[in-house]
């Protein structure tokens, strides 16, 4: 009997320390989150399906520049930037219905006015209406990005220019070369009773002509390559 109880004891002393240890790595890894949602730069929030954030981490106030306060109070709609904000209904509300997004992008409207862009990953909503969002700020890579957009724009207006200029050299200008290469072909000024000096400077006109035919075939050589 007395082992019997010593057992029973045993047992007992042992569930309390699995129930204590289970108790202390909870804990610790409520801390551990804790901790990482506090520290963490990028944007972590929990959003519910009633459009209200229900928490933000402090990263998400220093981007936009409003106090925790705010951005649970206010619906999350007011810190959307208008053009976006039809599609990010459609993403959330996709969410709410158990689609999670891997990647969505919008922009926030800070407290000065200003846009930032926002790479979202968010999770599809539990049974009590949560919604666990994970946003990077993207607005550095966005501007190099519309740079980029812009840049190419000019290349392709610079583009036309060149074909531009390219079709005036080969209409306006390289005609009436060919023009004047052709009487040269048909001038027999070699045997023609003319002056050492004329021949001279006649052989001068039709060199150049023929350099200059030569840099303009190049000219639009190139404009067509670009």
């Amino acid at each position: 009997k007395d082992n019997e109880s010593d057992y029973q004891f045993l047992n007992l002393v042992e569930r309390v320390i699995d129930h204590l240890t289970a108790e202390i790595v909870r804990k610790k890894l409520e801390l551990d989150l804790a901790q990482i949602f506090r520290q963490a730069p990028d944007i972590i929030a929990i959003a519910g399906t009633d459009g209200y954030f229900k928490k933000v981490n402090p990263a998400m106030s220093l981007l936009l520049g409003y106090t925790e306060q705010d951005l649970l109070e206010r619906n999350m709609i007011s810190f959307i930037h208008p053009d976006d904000v039809d599609s990010t209904l459609e993403a959330f509300s996709g969410a709410a219905e158990g689609k999670p997004l891997e990647y969505f992008e919008n922009r926030l409207l800070t407290r000065a006015g200003d846009s930032i862009w926002l790479a979202w990953t968010v999770s599809s909503a539990t049974e009590n209406g949560l919604i666990f969002c994970v946003a990077k700020d993207t607005t550095e890579r966005k501007h190099s990005e519309q740079e980029l957009i812009s840049l190419n724009k000019k290349l392709e207006g610079q583009n036309a220019q060149l074909r531009d200029i390219s079709w005036v050299q080969s209409h306006m200008v390289r005609a009436p070369l060919a023009n004047i290469l052709g009487l040269f072909a048909l001038l027999d000024y070699e045997g023609a009773h003319l002056s050492v000096e004329t021949k001279n400077t006649l052989l001068m006109i039709k060199k150049s002509a023929c350099e200059l035919d030569n840099v303009i075939a190049k000219i639009t050589d190139l404009s067509k390559v670009s």
